[in-house]
């Protein structure tokens, strides 16, 4: 026995795009205009990228546990994050250095570094 399809579902094997006035494919949208070449791009707003960077613009700085606990993200993402800052110029200065000291003379859990950026090089 063959199944049938109503006639105006498209067979199994066929596959149909824009038939839907909703969603129509091939439809001529506006082009966006070219951003002249001089002109930098406007950074996008709410971003988690931009909170931290607001974060280590302050006059304290931020430590990988302020950015860990305003984003979420892993320490490892921090510090890759912090990496690509550098990589594109922006310089990453390390403010202090707050070492504890466990056994045989190891870093110990507790220790941390305060980091800020300044402006591009």
């Amino acid at each position: 026995m063959q199944s049938r399809t109503p006639p105006d579902h498209p067979s199994p094997g066929e596959i149909c795009f824009g038939t839907s006035e909703e969603d129509p494919v091939g439809v001529d949208t506006p082009a966006r205009q070219p951003r002249a070449p001089a002109t930098p791009r406007r950074p996008r707003e709410g971003t988690k990228q931009q909170t931290v960077l607001a974060l280590l613009r302050r006059p304290e700085g931020a430590t990988i546990a302020d950015v860990i606990t305003v984003t979420g993200w892993a320490q490892h993402t921090v510090r890759g994050f912090l990496a690509g800052l550098k990589k594109k110029g922006i310089s990453v200065t390390v403010l202090e250095r707050v070492r504890q000291v466990g056994p045989g003379k190891e870093g110990a859990k507790g220790s941390y570094s305060i980091y800020r950026v300044g402006e591009a090089a």
